[in-house]
């Protein structure tokens, strides 16, 4: 799947990620920074391209993106050029490193006139870390300003970063003059005649190595690293198999698939395990992200899952049980920061993770471990209950003194009995009590879900506006109720806190225009007073997605068709006919945040959590799945016009299990709970290519055989039935999902 977009039309190129490494683009492919995982360093802070033919500038026309790589294609009367950057990939977890630390860049150029043109390539690399103006995040002044030292031959440069262990070496395919300065830049080219009607090509690899590593013949090593590079796509395909859902909408089909394309992106392995960063790259994990993280990941790699959890179990608990803000995984023996917070997000919100994870992994022995781990975190949140109440005490403002996801606004306290935290610890205290009676611990059950219990009457009467049925968003520390109205009115209604009714009229206040816009949630309604589009990171009224999906998820169980709704809302702007128009928008990536008015992206081009938290909204949104402890159960919150939703590989217990949603009715390969009629029995797949998918169900009462295509899809394909194949006609409409006569098919 792919994006083809006029390059004049974009402002930012792609974000590549894997295990080892990050690079980000801009729209013609050059690079504004590599950097590496296991020792949080840039090895490159930039390398740019220039093409000239006969004096001429060869112009970029457009960009084509993939979830590993980025083309983009330059015409110049007669010479059509193809510049592609990728990054190697592995679904191994435990895959070399040196495997993983490296780029490849392939230059095409294919003369389509009668006579001979000259081409002239320039290739400039600068190797301290330099800010981008199109990437939001900036590299620290430690990395700017690092001293390197750079040798070189006709086919190679190397570097060497004088305070790390590492080395960069750039290899080209062919000889080039190459002149270095000061040990910070390079400036190479390349003289190439192109006979008429021919095709020549150049390729590069960039390479992070131990510095001490062999020297390699630069050719035999760039035809040796192009050669494994193909395994890569394979690899992330196999991966992408996992919760492979079909929908009649497109636009969501595609933002599943980038969902779980970007979900990868972000996996790094760092000197202290395996982790993901809030705001790539740098070696920064926020634990209240990474809980959100693995309630997605949990559906797509649970294998990374576990990972997250490790790193979090071994050195993310302070002694007294809460868990901390962030840790550097960088570090050898991270330290715990927490912004002197006694309270925040991080420690409820960790506990439904590891819950989340125990019902899917459906393993007695980590249900044991997770209940201990989410017992330490429960104890101290019960520590801190003043008054019936999870109370926050911090007096300072922005991180210091915001108990909220929402925590880093200048000039701003949002502490005390906050309601956000609250029905946060009300859920986390019933998760405890849920992983007590998995574990067999029936006495901590029952003690954790009467803690609970207590909290949520209290911030019933003790946290409701008077006479209204919303909530307060929270009552400070000097006892002064704030009635602000802002997205985080969410949390009791996605908590469940409250009856059916008052989780309702929250819901409804939700979707009031205010704060439900075209693109999604508003953080700030805008008929508040406090309303700010722009300010605080955009969190006093911008759009952020997360928070659109919190909205639909707490929609569900009264208006179930609002999740297909959120998913278009989060998807569209990632697709919009011209990117550059609304900020920092990457075709295929989910931005990070939105001005509240215009909708400008406003933070990062890849939101690295938000990937994840729409795989979550699809599977226990749309589907309604829910792991039980030994079936699973569905309630399909669908829009009134859908007749069908796929769900095929979602990984629960060790296994893959494939759901069929189809006009009223439930095929599936598991056992599955549903209000619908379930038929239990196997499905095959018959054909799968981009245009044309089509499978087979089989139970007692026969055979049904469906197919579906992503785009109006009228012919014949061969299809292998019993023992043999047959050509069946097709006519389907675009994301249209349709059962073949069986018989007819015969």
């Amino acid at each position: 799947m792919r994006y083809i977009y006029p390059t004049i039309k974009l402002h930012a190129g792609s974000s590549l990620g894997n295990l080892a490494t990050f690079v980000q683009l801009d729209p013609e492919g050059n690079i504004h920074g590599l950097w590496s995982a296991a020792d949080n360093s840039f090895y490159l802070g930039r390398l740019s391209i220039e093409f000239s033919s006969d004096g001429r500038k060869v112009v970029p026309v457009e960009t084509v993106f993939e979830p590993l790589c980025q083309t983009t294609l330059f015409r110049e009367s007669g010479l059509e050029i193809s510049k592609k950057i990728r990054i190697a990939f592995s679904d191994n977890l435990e895959s070399p490193q040196d495997e993983l630390r490296r780029v490849f860049l392939e230059i095409d150029a294919r003369n389509t006139s009668a006579s001979a043109s000259e081409l002239r390539i320039v290739v400039n690399l600068t190797f301290p870390a330099m800010p981008s103006p199109l990437f939001t995040k900036k590299p620290p002044a430690e990395e700017t300003n690092k001293q390197f030292s750079t040798s070189h031959d006709s086919r190679s440069v190397t570097v060497r970063e004088l305070s790390t262990s590492g080395k960069l070496v750039v290899r080209f395919s062919e000889p080039a003059s190459i002149m270095v300065s000061d040990g910070k830049t390079a400036h190479v080219e390349f003289e190439i005649s192109i006979p008429a009607g021919e095709t020549v090509s150049l390729k590069t690899t960039l390479m992070i190595e131990p510095s001490s590593g062999p020297n390699i013949s630069p050719a035999a090593q760039v035809n040796r690293n192009w050669t494994r590079s193909n395994d890569s796509s394979a690899a992330l395909d196999k991966l992408l198999q996992a919760s492979d859902i079909l929908t009649p909408s497109g636009i969501i089909n595609r933002g599943i698939y980038w969902a779980k394309a970007n979900t990868v992106q972000v996996q790094h392995r760092f000197r202290s395990g395996f982790g993901f960063t809030n705001d790539p790259p740098q070696d920064i994990v926020v634990v209240r992200d990474l809980a959100w993280y693995i309630m997605g990941c949990d559906y797509l790699n649970p294998a990374f899952s576990r990972k997250l959890i490790d790193l979090t179990e071994k050195y993310c608990y302070h002694t007294d049980g809460k868990l901390t803000e962030f840790i550097h995984a960088g570090e050898i023996k991270p330290e715990l920061h927490d912004y002197d917070l006694n309270i925040n997000d991080d420690t409820p919100l960790f506990i439904l993770a590891l819950l989340h994870h125990a019902k899917l992994s459906g393993e007695q022995e980590f249900t044991g471990r997770a209940f201990r781990l989410a017992s330490r975190a429960a104890n101290y949140i019960l520590s801190q209950v003043k008054n019936g109440l999870v109370y926050c005490d911090a007096n300072g403002t922005n991180v210091m003194g915001i108990a909220s996801w929402r925590n880093i606004i200048d000039d701003y306290n949002l502490t005390g009995y906050v309601t956000e935290i609250n029905a946060e610890c009300v859920e986390a205290l019933r998760a405890v009590s849920e992983l007590a009676e998995m574990a067999g611990e029936k006495s901590e059950a029952e003690r954790y879900l009467t803690e609970a219990k207590k909290i949520e009457e209290n911030v019933l009467s003790k946290l409701r506006q008077d006479g209204k049925s919303l909530f307060y968003l929270n009552i400070d520390q000097k006892g002064i109720p704030h009635a602000d109205v802002t997205g985080d009115l969410v949390f009791p209604a996605l908590f469940n806190v409250g009856d059916r009714e008052l989780r309702r009229k929250i819901v409804d206040r939700l979707f009031e225009e205010d704060l439900w816009t075209v693109y999604g949630a508003r953080t700030v309604a805008g008929k508040d007073p406090t309303y700010d589009p722009k300010f605080g990171m955009n969190l006093m009224g911008g759009v952020w997605p997360n928070l659109t999906a919190w909205f639909a998820m707490a929609a569900a169980e009264f208006y179930p068709g609002r999740i297909a709704e959120a998913m278009e809302k989060i998807y569209t702007i990632s697709e919009v006919g011209n990117p550059a128009e609304f900020g920092n928008v990457v075709p295929g990536e989910f931005p990070e945040r939105l001005h509240g008015d215009d909708f400008t992206s406003m933070g990062m081009g890849m939101s690295p959590w938000m990937p994840p938290t729409y795989l979550w909204l699809a599977i226990e949104g749309l589907l309604g799945f829910d792991a039980r402890r030994k079936t699973a159960r569905i309630n399909p919150n669908l829009p009134s016009d859908w007749r069908f939703l796929c769900a095929f590989g979602i990984p629960v217990r060790g296994k893959r299990i494939s759901i069929v949603v189809y006009q009223g009715a439930v095929y599936t390969d598991s056992d599955i709970e549903c209000s619908l009629p379930v038929y239990r029995g196997e499905f095959t797949h018959l054909k799968h290519s981009d245009e044309l998918r089509v499978f087979k169900f089989t139970d007692s009462h026969g055979t049904r055989m469906f197919a579906f295509s992503p785009v109006k899809f009228e012919g014949n394909a061969s299809i292998p039935l019993n023992e043999h194949s047959e050509e069946i006609d097709f006519k389907l409409g675009a994301n249209e999902l349709k059962e073949i006569d069986v018989e007819e098919a015969d």
